[in-house]
């Protein structure tokens, strides 16, 4: 990059894209076949699914949905789904909306944990400041909540706290199996709706401190696959669309971690 006159924030994201370009010419050399399967109409229907996340038993599977709304001031508004593997067919049953994580606000990109017992979900910060239609407070345009199945229901959710959350875009939770480790995205909001600024944080342990993971972990044209990963050759992922690249992408699992600019 030898323009003079270019910012710094615009350098280094140049920069990192053209790592990303090298990347993609390098494994297209060394493609691999990967087959998508439809999850099913128990999981798909006319509306918008993301986000899914499934327990380390594979017998449930949760995800957002999102729903057309009269009365919201966006006219729709998101909200979590779940489904029960039937394990005399093998295929999903159809799913439900939970209805006591569910509001005329927007609850969504759900995280459960290995047993199934607990589960971390992103709300959005609605009109007067609040979350799930009035019913919890925060600190951004998005947190990230937690809560805890108690006799087959699942528990209020309660907020974080500032450790974790912000005044910026908390989203997309993602818990490790041994329930030690949670990863989320951080990004600042725009008026215009858009994220920027996206990086991949941690927390460890009981959340005492919050770590930037890589540092330059962003987006690639405000658009990135979701991907929830399993301890077999089975992925799920979410996406509208299918980035050109992605078929390649399985050819290095590790792709080269972005330079950092001092």
């Amino acid at each position: 990059m030898t323009y003079v006159r270019i910012s710094p924030n615009d350098r280094e994201e140049a920069e990192y894209k053209i790592k990303c370009v090298d990347f993609a010419v390098e494994a297209k050399k060394n493609p691999r076949q990967i087959n998508f399967t439809n999850a099913g109409a128990a999981i798909n229907s006319t509306y918008n699914e993301y986000f899914p996340s499934i327990t380390a038993d594979e017998k449930y599977f949760l995800y957002t949905r999102r729903l057309d709304c009269k009365e919201c001031f966006e006219k729709q508004q998101e909200d979590l789904f779940i489904s029960v593997a039937d394990n005399s067919s093998g295929l999903w049953l159809p799913s439900k909306r939970i209805d006591e994580l569910s509001s005329f606000g927007n609850e969504g990109a759900p995280c459960i944990s290995a047993d199934g017992n607990y589960m971390f979900i992103t709300m959005s910060q609605e009109m007067d400041g609040m979350y799930m239609g009035g019913q919890a407070k925060g600190y951004g345009s998005c947190d990230i909540f937690f809560t805890q199945k108690i006799n087959g229901k699942w528990s209020k959710p309660v907020n974080l706290g500032p450790k974790i959350n912000s005044s910026q875009w908390e989203s997309q939770p993602s818990f490790s199996s041994d329930g030690k480790t949670l990863y989320f995205i951080r990004g600042a909001p725009q008026r215009n709706g858009t994220i920027k600024n996206t990086d991949i944080y941690f927390a460890v342990s009981k959340w005492l401190q919050t770590q930037d993971l890589w540092g330059h972990l962003s987006f690639i044209s405000g658009e990135y696959p979701r991907e929830t990963m399993r301890p077999t050759s089975i992925r799920w992922f979410d996406s509208v669309r299918v980035h050109p690249n992605l078929e390649h992408a399985a050819a290095d699992p590790h792709p080269p971690r972005p330079e950092t600019t001092g």
